[in-house]
């Protein structure tokens, strides 16, 4: 029979990814502003990296139940669909030109596993970006994963009504006006 760990001993490791995730996080955007590499090509799925750590690690010290620890399997799979979830953004912008990435190393395989370790990162740290402020609002109650919740109390929907009428004033806040190329189409701020 084996021995299990202790509760002391689990939360001092939990800690220390809960550090090594903030610490990932801090080195690679100062390495970043300062221009060293990697981290100045790499920041991207470096700093998600430590942050997809971090908040793991903080949720699985509230709840004792986390999509890494528990459910690793899931976790991985979370990261491989990511990569194809967000090249359908990426096939947009193709479109819209909304965005481009600077800094990419010139070596096209470094290239590609830069692209792909990104992507693989964007969609769980959306989903452990929800758990954490889902710990952040309640603490350590309700040890199941975030569901949505149709039936959301009276203050919710409010302020659900309120995040639908900001989101849908925010392009009155916007000027549109046509850049150089054609079709593209640039948002600027109306107070800049």
């Amino acid at each position: 029979m084996q021995d299990r760990p202790s509760a002391s001993s689990v939360s001092s490791v939990v800690n220390k990814y809960i550090f090594l995730g903030l610490a990932i996080m801090i080195v690679s955007e100062a390495a970043t502003v300062a221009g060293i590499e990697p981290f100045a090509s790499w920041n991207t799925p470096i700093a998600w990296t430590g942050f997809i750590i971090f908040a793991d690690a903080v949720v699985y010290r509230a709840r004792g139940d986390s999509w890494m620890r528990s459910s690793p399997r899931e976790f991985a799979a979370l990261c491989l669909v990511s990569i194809p979830l967000w090249l359908v953004f990426e096939s947009f912008n193709l479109v819209l030109r909304n965005w481009h990435y600077v800094g990419l190393p010139e070596n096209v395989v470094l290239r590609t596993v830069g692209y792909a370790w990104s992507f693989a990162t964007i969609w769980p740290a959306i989903f452990e970006g929800a758990e954490l402020i889902s710990v952040w609002r309640t603490g350590q109650a309700g040890r199941e994963r975030l569901r949505p919740r149709f039936a959301a109390a009276k203050h919710r929907r409010s302020e659900a009504s309120a995040s639908v009428r900001a989101g849908g004033g925010a392009p009155a806040l916007l000027q549109k006006r046509r850049a150089g190329q054609a079709g593209q189409i640039t948002a600027e701020p109306v107070l800049a």
